[in-house]
């Protein structure tokens, strides 16, 4: 079943898109999806399986809730759980919440970051299969050879008006 999930997302999930190359690092590891949220009443979800680039599989579930104003991304899994939950009066305020951490395993150094942040703040090219962009979050691991890996994914509602 794990299996199948992975292969799935990897088959959807692999559109080299709207990262902008920077520092003279090439975008070419790099992903770019959608994730349509489903909503209820009082708040919009989604979960989802993410191999990672480190050979771990994590569990991302995205949530966000209409009253309070509340955005919440969980990253659990491999040896990186992660949490950050957002709290605001004004949902269309900007927000970006960041992590980095560095390591070395075997002579290789890295750098993994890690960033939620509104989509308004971003730059991104908006694609038409977003109904409404809600929130962007990144995950990226820089590696001592210059070579990078990650994804960018745009949480989105299937329908403007959704979360208002």
């Amino acid at each position: 079943m794990l299996a199948t999930a992975l292969l799935c997302l990897m088959a959807v999930g692999g559109v080299n898109a709207n990262y902008a190359e920077k520092n003279g690092l090439s975008s070419k590891g790099l992903s770019f999806s959608v994730m349509s949220l489903e909503c209820g009443e009082t708040h919009c979800a989604k979960c989802y399986v993410d191999p990672g680039s480190d050979g771990n599989v994590y569990l991302n579930t995205f949530e966000v809730t209409k009253k309070p104003n509340k955005y919440q991304l969980n990253v659990e899994g491999g040896t990186h759980d992660w949490m950050v939950e957002i709290v605001q009066e004004d949902r269309w305020e900007p927000f970006r919440v960041c992590r980095e951490s560095t390591g070395a395993d075997a002579g290789i150094t890295w750098t993994w970051n890690m960033c939620f942040e509104d989509f308004t703040s971003s730059g991104l090219t908006i694609p038409e299969e977003c109904g409404e962009p809600v929130a962007l979050y990144y995950s990226s691991v820089i590696m001592n050879d210059d070579s990078i890996l990650g994804q960018q994914v745009l949480f989105c509602t299937k329908t403007i008006g959704d979360l208002r």
